[in-house]
């Protein structure tokens, strides 16, 4: 655990912020921050998180502090089998009620590779039943991409979402959407992967993190 002291806007004079690791029950490490506005926060040994983590009064808000944690990083690479409609590479289940307030959120991160060839390849990614982020039908040879989705609440059934991507030296504009999933129920992220002809391995998926923000 590292203390170090900071200063700057927002956080008033000086403070003190300590990093720490929480162990969850389904193995996931996640990075968790506090930011003390006041005094210094002291945790000894391993705190382990069973369930959702609520952020209280006291370390919320850009004035005293933040909580950012890690749900998963899924680091195992799959690539699209044969077939020209959508195909998952990467799931993840949002734990029902994980965010319950306007300005919580995601960070969803995928990236991975395409096949040495010139087909049209569709990279994109989901929340709930909303497309956050796509390249789009793209003649990716060879190429490294990568997607980036922000999704934050704006009440407890609604959010808004901005998406980005790349693929190789081509990187497509932002894109913005309104998801109106129910945050009260489980929500699930996927990267899936289209192939314009039906060629195995045209797209490799090699990892997607999720990141809960408060």
């Amino acid at each position: 655990m590292a203390k170090q002291l900071i200063k700057g806007p927002g956080l008033g004079t000086s403070e003190w912020r300590e990093d720490f690791n929480l162990t969850q029950t389904d193995g996931v490490t996640p990075q968790f921050k506090v930011a003390a506005a006041t005094g210094n926060t002291t945790i000894a040994g391993t705190l382990a998180v069973t369930g959702a983590i609520t952020a209280s009064a006291g370390i919320t808000g850009p004035a005293s502090g933040t909580v950012e944690y890690r749900l998963t990083s899924q680091l195992t690479s799959t690539a699209t089998g044969t077939g020209t409609s959508a195909q998952i590479l990467q799931t993840y289940t949002i734990p029902a009620g994980t965010a319950t307030t306007a300005g919580q959120g995601f960070r969803i991160q995928a990236w991975g590779t395409t096949a040495a060839n010139a087909n049209n390849k569709t990279m994109s990614l989901t929340f709930g039943a909303t497309t956050v982020a796509t390249t789009g039908a793209l003649a990716a040879n060879a190429a490294n991409w990568v997607l980036f989705a922000d999704v934050f609440l704006t009440s407890a059934t609604a959010q808004t979402a901005v998406g980005q991507t790349q693929s190789g030296t081509s990187v497509q504009a932002a894109s913005t959407s309104t998801p109106a999933e129910t945050m009260a129920n489980a929500i699930t992220i996927t990267m899936t992967g289209t192939d314009g002809t039906s060629s195995a391995g045209d797209i490799t998926c090699t990892g997607m993190i999720v990141e809960f923000l408060s």
